[in-house]
């Protein structure tokens, strides 16, 4: 079997009423060269159930039997990645149906080692809020990284060689350690 080109991680722990429509969101992706790596951390709710129901062979599936945390598991994720990139991915997001091609034709157009891309909250109302501006220069991101919550964790496509460089994520640091490692990128790598 060869590798793919990406891997999209996705650590899920109590999210049965999203978790559903967030794999469906990667399933039905234009680009499907990838595998879609999900660790259950441990969830007491039906999470496992709806992720088993899922019969598609790019998916990878396993289970925590106590909890390690989303930082470890992203970590553990990383590990088990034989992609040349990486895709973060939440379990409780929706991905564009073009999201890994456009984001994988950027990067290879540009030249970066990480991508963000723009992204939209989900309201209390039901409605969208305006999208995020997505920040095209390396210099703007890393210092809006510094001020203020410049990219959506979860939008990020990278070289899956920079995770290793970076040694992955600091659990250590917390509620911010997604912050804490998109800083340590943006200083190891151009990212946009």
């Amino acid at each position: 079997m060869t590798d793919p080109t990406i891997s999209v991680i996705m650590p899920a722990r109590n999210c049965e009423a999203y978790v559903a429509e967030a794999v469906q969101s990667i399933l039905d992706q234009t680009f499907g060269d990838f595998e879609l790596l999900v660790t259950d951390d441990a969830s007491t709710d039906g999470t496992y159930d709806v992720l088993r129901g899922f019969s598609d062979a790019r998916i990878s599936l396993s289970r925590h039997e106590a909890p390690a945390g989303s930082a470890e598991t992203r970590n553990e994720l990383f590990a088990r990645a034989r992609g040349d990139y990486i895709a973060l991915m939440d379990a409780d997001d929706i991905s564009l149906p073009e999201r890994l091609e456009k984001q994988l034709s950027y990067l290879h157009g540009a030249g970066y080692d990480a991508a963000g891309c723009a992204f939209s909250h989900l309201l209390p109302d039901g409605t969208l809020s305006p999208w995020a501006p997505f920040l095209s220069e390396p210099a703007d991101v890393r210092q809006a990284l510094l001020t203020s919550f410049a990219m959506c964790h979860a939008s990020i496509v990278f070289r899956t060689s920079l995770a290793r460089v970076l040694g992955g994520y600091r659990a250590r640091v917390g509620i911010a350690y997604d912050v804490e490692f998109l800083i340590r990128m943006s200083e190891r790598a151009e990212i946009s």
